[in-house]
């Protein structure tokens, strides 16, 4: 009588099972699985592409190290919230990470259930596979000035900009939605709107204290005679970092 059912994506996937026609343990089992292996390659792929970009840049090593220190010497040397969002300059290079070296060209791909008339007559049929092209908004040039580079610091500077923002600017939107974890249609890798990534929240801290820890408590560098930042394996749409490569690390 004291049972409640638990607020977690299997019970959801569960009690969905006729909706969607679900019948099987086995294909619930499936479905989870498919759901916690998303989980766990973006986050290993993303903070890989972090370290390969911090390695090729260690003039950032300082200005990262230095803005982690703050944040955990104002939390008592805790992993708080308030402690991971006050580390902007790591949100910031994160962020650039995510933009310069996505994982796929495309975000929040979707298949058509039923055929869909856009504004301008175009009609979509059922049972094509459709996406955003997120991998091209991040280089546009109109939204990100300079986009082929990867500035570190681009999204702290933007979160400085109060200015820009009351200015009514092209930039508003990028000001106001600089964070990590923002979405909106000048960053769609985490998605949009209602498909907008839920996981995003624990991914970006996740990412964070791992490389909090490794930025107060390591050295990393490139082997010698490297000087340029390894370039990512490419695969039709896809896009991921090279693990042949080799990044020198030992601690402090």
């Amino acid at each position: 009588d004291d049972y409640q059912e638990p607020d977690d994506m299997l019970q959801w996937m569960m009690n969905a099972q006729a909706k969607f026609g679900q019948s099987t343990n086995r294909q619930l089992a499936q479905n989870q699985l498919g759901i916690s292996f998303a989980a766990i390659h973006t986050t290993s792929l993303t903070t890989t592409n972090a370290l390969y970009w911090l390695a090729a840049k260690p003039e950032l090593i300082p200005i990262l190290r230095d803005d982690v220190q703050q944040a955990l010497l104002e939390s008592g040397g805790q992993f708080s919230s308030p402690a991971l969002q006050a580390m902007k300059k790591l949100d910031s290079f994160l962020r650039e990470v995510l933009r310069c070296s996505p994982l796929g060209a495309g975000s929040f791909s979707r298949k058509v259930l039923k055929a869909i008339k856009l504004p301008n007559g175009q009609v979509i049929p059922p049972d094509n596979v459709i996406e955003i092209p997120a991998g091209g908004v991040n280089l546009d040039d109109e939204i990100f000035p300079d986009a082929e580079v990867f500035d570190a610091l681009r999204y702290y500077k933007l979160r400085q900009a109060k200015d820009a923002a009351e200015s009514g600017s092209k930039a508003a939107e990028v000001v106001a939605n600089s964070q990590f974890v923002s979405v909106g249609t000048s960053h769609l890798t985490f998605g949009y709107g209602r498909h907008a990534c839920p996981g995003r929240f624990f991914a970006v801290n996740e990412i964070k204290m791992i490389m909090a820890n490794i930025l107060c408590n390591y050295e990393i560098k490139l082997p010698d005679g490297v000087t340029e930042r390894y370039e990512n394996i490419k695969f039709g749409a896809g896009s991921v970092p090279d693990p042949t490569k080799t990044v020198m690390i030992r601690k402090i």
